[in-house]
């Protein structure tokens, strides 16, 4: 029959004495019933039946927990942190072949971080690796670009420069240069700004060629004909060469 050492002075560690009556005996349970290495596997219905009353990991695991971290979890085992320290020492460190195996089950077991020395591969840190992970899917999600529609373009561009709009992104793959669009509102504003200077231009471009004419009229070279709906001012419909 294996013998272990035990720690009387749990009777007197207040974590303890408030602990239910049912991880009481759970924590008694696992400290008499695992390997050397303080590794047992999980068998809830077992523990369910030898201790009578329900044992779940879910629920046992964060009660005796409390305050500080003496059990890790996967999937089909635990590992009482503590166990083969307080049963053997630094065994860590040695060189004895019974140590060098614990150290090696352990480590098969529970990797341990080497930068800061904790065991990884709980329950609680898979827990906090999954809703880490759903956080970041949701940003994904926010940030996936999804194509405009005639509704959206509503509020930059008339129906007919939405329709071009469109049809212009939709004919390249969605892409801005030799990049996949990644903000479409932004992309809108630069498509009306770009109008605005190209009907600029063709107004400047008027107001030169009138201006072009005038002087040459006034150098008796051409006549001016007719000029209408220039947006600089009122201009004669038509002028005769000076006589």
């Amino acid at each position: 029959m294996a013998k272990r050492f035990t720690d009387t002075d749990k009777w007197k560690d207040p974590w303890f004495r408030k602990l239910p009556n049912k991880h009481k005996i759970f924590w008694l349970f696992i400290l008499d019933n695992c390997d050397a290495a303080g590794i047992l596997k999980i068998d809830e219905e077992l523990f369910s039946f030898l201790l009578g009353g329900e044992i779940t990991m879910k629920e046992s695991v964060p009660i005796i927990n409390k305050g500080k971290v003496r059990i890790k979890v996967k999937k089909e085992s635990l590992f009482i942190l503590e166990f083969a320290e307080f049963q053997y020492g630094s065994f860590r460190t040695s060189k004895h072949p019974f140590h060098k195996k614990l150290v090696s089950l352990i480590d098969k077991e529970y990797p341990i971080d080497r930068v800061s020395g904790r065991v990884c591969n709980t329950l609680q840190e898979e827990d906090k690796d999954k809703d880490k992970d759903k956080e970041e899917d949701k940003v994904k999600e926010s940030n996936r670009f999804k194509k405009p529609t005639m509704t959206d373009l509503s509020d930059f561009l008339s129906p007919s420069e939405a329709e071009k709009f469109l049809d212009h992104y939709a004919s390249n793959g969605w892409k801005v240069g030799r990049n996949t669009m990644k903000d479409w509102k932004a992309t809108a504003r630069n498509w009306v700004r770009r109008n605005n200077t190209k009907t600029l231009s063709k107004r400047d471009q008027q107001r030169q060629k009138l201006a072009d004419n005038i002087r040459s009229m006034n150098n008796g070279e051409t006549k001016l004909s007719t000029w209408d709906g220039l947006s600089s001012g009122s201009v004669p419909k038509q002028i005769g060469s000076q006589s």
